[in-house]
């Protein structure tokens, strides 16, 4: 067992087996600084009896199936001991309130971003999509990961023979016309991630269909239906039959008001529940009814009317009868002035944000009306949507897809600067709403603000919104109105950074927005060394096999990942506890696009583009960690009370906001609180993994996740014109006239360490801040470890505390049972010496002083 712990270490292996053929023994050989390997779980398994018993398990304890899985890390796994900490979450006992503003203002510019950046589409609005439509994916200038990110490539669909073609309005109006010349009877596919713009593609299409070929369309937006519960698919159906059935009557009216050469009888047949059409809908069964009834009809002509109505009303109660009769009706009776017949296409919009039972109930709608209509029928999915659709049993694999269209990602850059031109355009020729006309100065700060902001080459702001909003554009302009909303409060000049962007976010009033896409990556699950660094380390993870290349993220199993993160030291369970988050906040995401039955974790993960923003842009933000802060769990709740104590006295007579906190030193409490923690955390790492690159590449990626201040500093290397510094000779004892042992230190200044002050207390006594000083005073000085008796001379002649000797020992044996100051000192042989975490905690309390 020895021998195979001692590979284990030097090799970096975090599991071991050991058999004589007989009996088999599965241990964890990598030691950690917290669990020696004699101190773990075993699973053993007796002799052959044993064996055939317990065949399951030995067969995946040792079948290479379960190498590199969580199987036997989390068999082998202690539970955990003791009481595990407490947790404080300021925000609890901290009131937030919002900075007041001037509400006329704030109205104002509030409508000039949502007239600039929204939709472009809809009434009075035809200019705009016109001017400002984008076509979809063109690239942006980003920085290489995020561009990689955000591609959005057709080939995600390019399977089982579908070819997916790339958009543009020029391309889907030519397919539609060869659809109606061809009398295809399958419905046309549109196919793009949510928010990425295919109602806008299908409108500004629409548009050009309406102006070049005089088209009946029809577009119906299911956003809000299907959404759960269960669906009763005739009545669904039938709600949507109904709403098409007026969609297009609303397009027919359109169309033929313009029609000087039609009689108004003629446009009345245009109308679906109108007498003349009805007639001529039911016009078979009217005439049946005549022949079959004319003895009576004759004697009562009330009755015929009555048999009228009555007919009518069987047509009308049935909206999807009603709608195929409706288009025929269309399809045969109206014609363009070239002879020509009208194009008639319905477009069933937002469909793919129904449940999996509702898309397969519309879309069996949408076959019916192709087939036994001459209307084009065109459907919106999401890829997702898409590919489950196609599996065996999905409610697409019933049609015969030679290729459908792919709507990509618009670049956003493009996108804005077609909005800051149709906004400077429209102040000009008087192009604007009627509330807007006489805000001209206004408006040209807007657009302006976007200008200097997002626009400039290589903006940091611009990508960390394109990354936040991924593929959703939807998302990228809520984020800029939420910008242009903040910007009315926020500090110094508007520029391109990361910073003034993020601080706009938070000073923006619908704060909701940010809530949405911005993630706290500090927040841990209770343990004996909370984990503050671990989401950020899994991000970095996946970000490091993101960049190793495609085959990578394919190879990169869940399972090992997590196996990989045990070994390091690290929990399963809060392994996965951070992986379910990450994936549930959309910091890592299933690379295939699939959904998560159950909320499993998907067979494979891969990095987002706004999980990488928040690796590389974020988490060193003080402004992200002022806002991050209040909402995570602190496991010192002297710290705690520190950040709220300091947090509260910034609070201005409103209230508390998060301006406040920014420019308090409450940051730097939660600064020294991650620095302690995740020293600590490191601190049951074990150090056995240097030689795998993975560590490596996380530790380095992950960096960030401590501040600056706490980074460690390299010693400087001297010019060659400098004489090399002589190397400190170590401290000698000696003893004085009194037998006291006397101690003969370097000749460094003292003045490097700050003094404690006297009144200086963490967790109600003043003895941790004390003797934290006094061990790195001697840290400092290359005292190397020191007993009690030691550091209370050094409290005396460099501390100016007078201490009895005694009374630090006394300190040390009341620490015993305390845990709060676990990890703050190492012992060894009754002489102590100062941790990294407790070098952090003291420096912090010396920067906390009145």
């Amino acid at each position: 067992l020895k021998q195979a712990a001692r590979y284990c270490n030097e090799r970096g292996i975090a599991l071991a087996c050991a058999t004589n053929g007989f009996e088999w023994i599965f241990f964890r050989g990598l030691s950690t600084p917290t669990r020696p390997w004699t101190k773990g779980s075993a699973i053993i398994f007796s002799g052959h009896d044993d064996i055939v018993a317990r065949f399951d398990e030995f067969l995946a304890s040792l079948s290479r199936a379960s190498a590199g899985t969580s199987f036997l890390h989390e068999r082998l796994e202690l539970p955990p001991t003791g009481m595990l900490p407490p947790s404080r979450v300021p925000r609890d006992v901290l009131t937030f309130a919002r900075k007041e503003r001037d509400a006329s203002v704030a109205a104002l510019v509030r409508n000039i971003s949502d007239f600039l950046f929204s939709e472009i589409f809809g009434e009075q609005r035809g200019d705009m999509l016109r001017r400002c439509y984008v076509a979809p994916g063109s690239s942006e200038e980003f920085e290489r990961s995020i561009h990689r990110l955000l591609k959005d490539s057709e080939s995600v669909i390019d399977e089982d023979g579908i070819r997916a073609v790339p958009t543009d309005a020029e391309k889907f109006v030519a397919h539609v016309d060869r659809q109606e010349s061809a009398g295809a009877k399958q419905p046309v596919v549109v196919v793009g991630n949510v928010g990425v713009g295919k109602t806008t593609f299908l409108q500004r299409s629409l548009a050009q269909l309406r102006s070049d070929r005089s088209a009946i369309c029809a577009v119906v937006d299911l956003e809000g239906f299907g959404q759960g519960g269960g669906i009763d698919s005739t009545a669904e159906q039938t709600r949507v039959a109904t709403e098409v059935l007026e969609k297009l009557q609303t397009a027919v009216t359109t169309v033929l008001k313009h029609r000087d050469d039609l009689s108004g009888a003629a446009k009345l047949q245009g109308e679906h529940s109108s007498r003349e059409t009805l007639s001529t809908l039911q016009l078979n069964k009217l005439q049946n009814a005549k022949r079959l009834g004319q003895a009576l009809w004759s004697a009562d002509p009330t009755a015929w009317l009555r048999k009228e109505m009555d007919l009518f009303e069987q047509l009308t109660s049935q909206p999807i009868q009603h709608l195929v009769a409706y288009i025929r009706h269309l399809h045969g009776r109206f014609r363009r002035k070239d002879s020509a017949r009208y194009p008639i296409l319905i477009a069933i919009d937002n469909l793919d944000l129904g449940t999996d039972e509702y898309q397969r109930s519309i879309y069996g709608l949408a076959q019916r009306l192709t087939r036994d209509t001459n209307a084009i029928v065109v459907v919106c999915l999401r890829e997702d949507t898409f590919r489950l659709g196609r599996e065996p049993g999905g409610f697409l694999t019933s049609s015969a897809f030679p290729f459908v269209f792919h709507v990509a990602r618009p670049p956003l850059d493009k996108l804005l600067r077609k909005r800051v031109s149709f906004g400077e355009y429209a102040e000009a020729n008087q192009g604007l709403p009627r509330g807007l006309r006489t805000e001209g100065a206004r408006i040209r700060e807007v657009c302006e603000l976007v200008r200097t902001t997002l626009l400039p080459q290589k903006s940091e702001a611009l990508e960390l919104f394109a990354g936040l909003a991924g593929h959703n554009m939807r998302a990228a302009l809520d984020l800029v109105r939420a910008l242009v909303d903040g910007s009315l409060d926020a500090p110094g000049r508007a520029d391109p950074s990361a910073t003034y962007a993020f601080e706009c976010l938070l000073n923006s009033s619908s704060y909701e927005t940010l809530q949405a896409r911005v993630v706290n990556c500090f927040d841990a699950e209770p343990a004996a060394a909370p984990a503050h660094a671990l989401q950020s380390r899994l991000l970095a993870y996946y970000s490091f096999a993101t960049e190793a290349g495609p085959e990578r993220v394919l190879l990169e199993d869940v399972d090992r990942a997590i196996a990989n993160f045990s070994g390091w030291g690290y929990a399963v369970a809060l392994v996965r506890w951070s992986l379910e988050n990450l994936v549930k906040n959309g910091l890592l995401r299933d690379p295939k696009g699939g959904r998560r039955p159950n909320h499993q974790l998907p067979r494979r993960l891969s990095i987002t583009a706004s999980g990488h923003v928040h690796l590389s842009r974020l988490i060193d933000l003080r402004s992200y960690r002022a806002a991050v802060a209040a909402s995570t769990r602190w496991y010192d709740r002297e710290l705690a009370d520190s950040f709220i104590r300091t947090a509260g006295d910034a609070a201005g007579a409103a209230g508390l906001c998060l301006g406040d906190i920014i420019e308090s030193k409450a940051v730097d409490v939660f600064d020294a609180y991650l620095a302690q923690s995740i020293t600590r955390e490191d601190g049951s790492l074990t150090i056995g993994l240097g030689g795998h690159r993975w560590r490596a590449e996380v530790l380095s990626r992950s960096a960030r996740v401590l501040p600056a201040q706490y980074q460690p500093v390299p010693p400087p290397v001297p010019a060659p014109s400098e004489p090399m510094p002589a190397v400190a000779t170590p401290p000698r004892r000696e003893r004085g006239k009194s037998g006291q042992l006397q101690l003969a230190l370097g000749m460094r200044d003292e003045a490097t360490l700050q003094k404690i002050h006297r009144d200086v207390e963490y967790k109600g006594t003043v003895w941790t801040p004390r003797i934290l000083w006094a061990l790195e005073f001697a840290k400092r000085r290359h005292l190397g470890p020191q007993r009690a008796s030691d550091l209370a001379e050094l409290l005396v002649r460099y501390g100016d505390i007078d201490v009895p000797r005694n009374n630090v020992a006394r300190a040390f044996r009341d620490f015993r049972a305390e845990h709060g100051v676990a990890g703050l000192w190492t012992v060894e042989k009754k002489r102590y010496s100062i941790t990294e975490a407790g070098a952090l905690l003291l420096r912090f309390l010396l920067s906390d002083e009145p």
